[in-house]
Formats: structure tokens, sequence, C-alpha cells
């Protein structure tokens, strides 16, 4: 019966603690404020999910773009239609390409080209040098050579030099006449002009030399060596060198040289001209075309090659080229014709007239 009496009255007191309320009440619940509150969460958590989100497709973007110009610049190059029927060539036929090393680029008068097969021929312009070729001028005139290591040669008339090629040096001989000649600084191949047993070296420079009785080098800009050298014994000697405005003179008869300061206002407005030439020829593109095209001169085989018919081409000089253009690089195009490849600046094109067959 204790016991019994112990229970209810714990009961009593478990029953008496349920009905006690709080002595600390929770504050009264507000519909705006609880609202408010969750509405400036939800708009933090979404700005900040955007900030990110941009800045990963930014940075895949930009990724992709530097990609895109990487391959485009150094791996992938674009084929148009004459590479590729150029390739196609390759492929099928043996591929002869010529040796060029320059282009007429300027002439007045007549001028002649001597083949290493002993065979001639009047040289227009856009007609391509070949190494070892022999360039004759005559009465009056001159001519303008664009070579592909961006060096320029004006022979003047009733003069005569052979361009060669040899174990990475240019070598000019300059058999007799005038001629000027203009290199650019850090040429990647050196050259070394001949005339009658003596060499001027050159490193970038533009100067002219004479080869007549007499021998005279002046230099306009740049500087040049004067070497001389045994043709027999092939001892070469150190003579002098030359800076801007001096030249030299070797007395063939007294044997004994003469240097002086000099200006040549003419030479002064040629090295004018070819600076201009030497701007619209300074293209890769021109020689990297220049090499890609085969050495074929049959009417049938170059229609074959770029499955076109031939156009005539009418120059300012009357000329009339059959041929078709392979590619233009600014103001110059190339042009494969029956009589061989030219490269043409066009304002020297009058008309060209295209041949439609039925």
């Amino acid at each position: 019966m204790h016991k019994d009496l112990k229970q209810n009255e714990t009961q009593k007191k478990i029953i008496e603690l349920l009905k006690l309320e709080p002595s600390i009440s929770p504050p009264p619940f507000k519909e705006e404020y609880f609202f408010q509150i969750l509405s400036e969460k939800e708009e933090y958590s979404f700005s900040q999910f955007s900030i990110n989100t941009y800045a990963i497709i930014a940075s895949i973007l930009f990724i992709f773009i530097i990609g895109f110009f990487l391959y485009n610049t150094y791996i992938w190059k674009p084929k148009n239609l004459t590479t590729f029927m150029l390739e196609k060539y390759k492929e099928k036929k043996g591929y002869n390409q010529t040796a060029i090393s320059g282009i007429i680029i300027n002439i007045n008068g007549d001028v002649w080209i001597k083949k290493k097969n002993k065979s001639e021929q009047k040289v227009f312009i856009g007609n391509l040098i070949e190494i070892e070729d022999l360039i004759q001028t005559s009465d009056d005139s001159f001519v303008d050579i664009m070579f592909e290591d961006r060096f320029q040669i004006r022979v003047l008339s009733n003069s005569s030099l052979q361009i060669n090629l040899q174990n990475q040096v240019w070598h000019i001989k300059q058999n007799f006449g005038r001629a000027v000649y203009m290199v650019k600084k850090g040429i990647d191949v050196p050259l070394l002009v001949e005339a009658s047993s003596f060499l001027v070296r050159v490193v970038g420079t533009f100067f002219y030399v004479e080869n007549e009785k007499d021998l005279l080098v002046e230099v306009v800009e740049g500087t040049v060596e004067i070497l001389k050298h045994d043709p027999n014994t092939k001892e070469i000697q150190y003579l002098d060198k030359l800076d801007k405005h001096e030249q030299i003179l070797f007395e063939s008869k007294r044997e004994e040289f003469q240097k002086k300061v000099s200006k040549n206002s003419e030479l002064v407005v040629i090295f004018s001209e070819m600076s201009k030439q030497a701007e619209i020829y300074n293209n890769d593109e021109i020689w990297e075309s220049l090499s890609k095209i085969p050495n074929i001169k049959d009417k049938k085989e170059i229609e074959t090659l770029y499955n076109r018919t031939l156009e005539k081409i009418k120059l300012i000089d009357d000329r009339i080229v059959e041929g078709i253009i392979v590619s233009q690089h600014g103001d110059i195009v190339i042009l494969h014709t029956t009589d061989g490849v030219k490269v043409i600046e066009l304002d020297k094109i009058k008309e060209i007239i295209y041949e439609h067959t039925q």
C-alpha cells in the first residue's frame, strides 16, 4: 500500500510538470520577415552560382580560341583549289621544279638572258631568273631583278653579270659594265660580287659597282668590304672597307687605289626607286606560291592541271600571253603561261580576255 501511494505521488508530479509553461517563450511568427530572409538567401545563392558559371564558360571559350589559333597557325594549312591540284599533279607525274632565284620586276629597253644550255631569250617584266643565268643589257637599257632572299640588282646598260648560288653564298659575277645592288640587313645568305680580280663582300647595304677599264665601288647606305683574290692561287687578301658615301677607285694602269668621299645624286634616286619596289615584293607568300608551280609549258597540261581554260592576258606593252592567274598577293599576280611562270603587278595588266568553250 505504501508503494502504491508513492507511485501515485510520482504520477501527480509528472502531470504537474507537463502542465507548466516554459519560462522563455519563442518569438511570435512574422510572415513578412520570414519570406524576406528566404528571398535574400535565394538571391545570394543565384548570383553566386551565375558568377562561377560565367567564369568557367569564359575560361573554356578562352582555351578553345587559343587552341584554335595555334592549330591554324602552326599545324593546319588551308588548301585552296590551286594547291590541291598541284599536289595531285605531283602525285601523278614527276615534280620538275624550276630553280628559281629571282623575278624581273622592272625593265627598260632590250635585255637578254643566256641559259646554261647556251640558249638565249629576250626577257620581259614578270619573267623568272634561274640560277646560272647570264643577264646582258644593251644600249640605253636596264633591268631590275628581285631575288628570293630579298636583295635587288639593277643591271645598267651595256653590262653583263651571272647569278650563282654556291655553298650557301650568293655569287654574282659582274663580267663587265655597271650594276647597283640593294641588300637588306640580316640577309640569310651572304652575298659576294666578283668584278675582275676583286670581291665585294656585302652585309646589308646599297652600293654601286662599275667594272670597265677601271674598277669603281661606291656605297650609298651601309658598309662593304673590298677583297682581292688570285684566281690561280685562290688566295684572298683584305684591302679596305667602305662606309656610307665613300667610294674607291682602282686604276688598272697604275694598279693603285684612290679612296674618297662622294655623294652621287643619281644613285640616291635609284635607291629610292628600288626601295619602293622592295616593299611590293617583300612577301613570303609570293615565293611560297612560286615554289609549288611545276615547270610545264604545254597548253593542255596547264589546262588539265588547273581544270580551267587558258585566258589571254594583254599587258600594257601590248604583249599578249596565254595563261592562268594562279594566285594574287596584294598588287602582285602570279601567271602560269605557255611561256613559263610570270609575276606581274596588276597595273601592268591592260586586259584579260576570257574565252568560253561551247
